[in-house]
């Protein structure tokens, strides 16, 4: 069975692409080297500058300060276990509703439990199913999954178990309504994973949260730089060639009303540019086949966010009182929540993984996958390369 396949149909898959595309901490398999020099022998003899602090009777007894650990995040999502090592999956199996708390480095999975307070009903952790370290993690959207939860909306509904909803569903659509969830898939030691939820904006901090535990999971010797990715990413989107005459009079007269809306400066330049030559349009052939090259080359450009763009130029149009040398920066809510989803990583259910390292029961294991075994790993020296003998 296909894990990847949702409740309702078979979620489209995207082309699968070898390059690792989610977030994940750098990893070096060997040992830096060091390059200071050795320590002279006149040091190692010589006599201390200052004489040793007494020891007193408070030693090793302060009082220390408090810790607050300043990445930590919880709250229900839905979750549903997809591998539980990384050569063996799992039989497609429904969402179910678990509260997950980040506490630092760790990750733990709970039970919902229900309380009352003041009148209402909040939800919170329950039994602890299971702990994940963010060592050698992974992390990204899902956007090869579609989920929609079924909320009850009759009172019938709620007496329906939570495996027959679907069919009961598909019998009946006026039972339930479906709620659009998004997706975040995680790689936690030998787990995958997906966790979701139906708010966009949760779902972002989340994956910044986590982001954050990763970076600062693996020992201070071992860590790099993180590499957060801050330009959004390249659309490559299955374009169609246009079947439309491009020398028709209808299509001709949309394009310009499309450019006068969403381009109001350039169409005002090009009406200011024609009021001293005339325009006019031949339907010869080298006009046709030039339309034709510049169609075929703009396929290979990147999309562009029309309505971004748009928000932008009525922003400058608006006229204010700031001086005109300041530069306008201030943008709309929905414009930067989408360039906030363009800079999400994504991790798709075979995609490669970032390293073969990974972290079972507190040891670090290799994953061979000719073998299809999990290996005992250790640190390794470094190479005689890095010292040019």
């Amino acid at each position: 069975t296909n894990p990847v396949q949702n409740d309702e149909q078979q979620a489209v898959r995207p082309r699968s692409s070898r390059r690792v595309t989610s977030y994940h901490h750098p990893f070096q398999t060997r040992c830096s080297p060091c390059n200071d020099p050795a320590p002279s022998y006149a040091s190692a003899t010589r006599t201390p500058k200052f004489p040793p602090a007494p020891r007193f009777f408070d030693n090793g007894k302060e009082v220390l300060p408090k810790y607050t650990c300043s990445v930590s995040r919880e709250g229900p999502m839905q979750m549903r276990i997809e591998k539980i090592s990384p050569f063996q999956y799992l039989q497609k199996q429904d969402f179910r509703t678990v509260y997950v708390v980040l506490n630092g480095t760790q990750l733990s999975v709970h039970k919902i439990k229900t309380v009352q307070l003041a009148g209402h009903s909040l939800p919170t952790a329950g039994r602890l199913i299971k702990r994940y370290t963010l060592q050698h993690a992974e992390i990204g959207l899902a956007t090869d999954i579609q989920y929609n939860q079924l909320l009850p909306a009759t009172r019938l509904a709620h007496f329906i178990p939570s495996a027959a909803r679907r069919k009961a569903y598909e019998k009946d659509p006026e039972l339930f309504t479906p709620i659009s969830q998004v997706v975040l898939r995680l790689r936690l030691e030998t787990d995958q994973f997906l966790l979701a939820d139906h708010s966009e904006e949760r779902i972002f901090r989340w994956i910044h949260d986590l982001s954050a535990s990763i970076d600062i999971s693996l020992p201070l010797d071992e860590r790099s730089a993180p590499k957060p990715c801050t330009i959004p990413r390249r659309r490559r989107r299955q374009r169609t060639q246009a079947t439309e005459n491009i020398n028709d009079q209808n299509v001709i007269a949309e394009q310009e009303q499309i450019m006068r809306e969403m381009y109001p400066s350039l169409a005002r330049s090009i009406e200011r540019g024609s009021d001293g030559a005339e325009l006019s349009r031949t339907e010869s052939a080298e006009d046709t086949n030039a339309l034709t090259l510049t169609g075929t080359i703009d396929q290979e450009v990147e999309d562009i966010d029309l309505s971004f763009l748009a928000e932008d130029l009525g922003q400058e149009q608006q006229p204010s009182a700031r001086p005109a040398n300041l530069r306008q920066t201030t943008s709309s809510t929905v414009s930067t929540w989408r360039y906030i989803k363009r800079c999400m990583p994504t991790l798709l259910f075979d995609a490669p993984r970032a390293t073969d390292i990974i972290m079972c029961h507190g040891r670090r294991l290799r994953v061979n996958t000719k073998m299809d075994m999990l290996e005992e790993w250790e640190l390794a020296p470094p190479s005689y390369d890095v010292h040019d003998f």
